[in-house]
This record gives structure tokens, sequence and C-alpha cells, in this order.
């Protein structure tokens, strides 16, 4: 038996739909028009109420109608419902991740504080930056 990941923070994708929807005061009908109407608003309330899946194709669509980024909607789409099919990109990819604009974006400050290849060079400085980035707020808070 398969369980269902929730991601982020226990969500499931129909609760993180329903939330970006919510936050952006926008209607099925709108988001319906701004994905270029690949899905209808009946459709799209079935899938906010978890009723039916997102179908993958039109996962970017709507991600960038809701303003999310993309790759963190996805991935959390495929863990969701597609969880072998996420593990085997895991397993093919191995240690080149799936990272989100965010992350890019951390990694890039990193750089751009230290270019020599910095690293953590012990157990207490993993610890720190862990809890540096744990301060670290997420699109939606």
């Amino acid at each position: 038996m398969t369980t269902k990941k929730q991601q982020p923070a226990g969500m499931t994708v129909a609760e993180y739909l329903d939330a970006q929807i919510s936050l952006r005061q926008m209607t099925l009908a709108q988001l319906s028009k701004d994905i270029g109407g690949v899905l209808k608003p009946n459709m799209l309330s079935m899938i906010r109420a978890g009723h039916a899946k997102l179908p993958t194709i039109h996962v970017g669509r709507v991600a960038r109608a809701l303003g999310v980024d993309p790759m963190f909607f996805m991935k959390m789409v495929l863990e969701e419902y597609q969880p072998e099919n996420w593990q085997a990109i895991q397993e093919t990819f191995g240690s080149q991740p799936v990272l989100t604009r965010n992350e890019v974006d951390l990694i890039k400050a990193i750089r751009a504080a230290n270019p020599n290849n910095p690293k953590l060079k012990d157990d207490a400085n993993g610890r720190k930056f862990e809890e540096l980035v744990a301060k670290l707020v997420g699109d939606n808070e």
C-alpha cells in the first residue's frame, strides 16, 4: 500500500492549491483563464477539493498562474500522485537534486558570500547552518 506524501508542512496538493487560490483571492474562472482554459473551473474545483488529481502536464501553467515555484509544485505533485516516478527521478539524477528557484537563490547567495567552494567543517558547524536555514521563511510565510 502506498502512503500519501504530504508537503509542505503536511499539506496535500489539494490543500496547497486551495491555500494558494485563497491567498490570491482568485476565482476558479480567473485561474482557468490564466492557464489558457486547459482546465475548466468545475475541474479546478474538483482538484481543489481533492476529488480529482491535477494532470502533471498542467502543473507548470497552474504554478505560474498562482505565482508559485513550478519546480516546487511539480515535486509536490509527483511525490503525492506518483511516488514511484518521483523516486525513479531521484535515483536517476542521484547526487543532482531537483532544486526549486528559492533553493537555487540560496546556493547563489552562499557562492557569492564565499566563492572558495565552502563546506561544513564539522557537526557543530552543520548544526549552526541548519539553525540559520530554519529561520528562513517560505513563499507563504
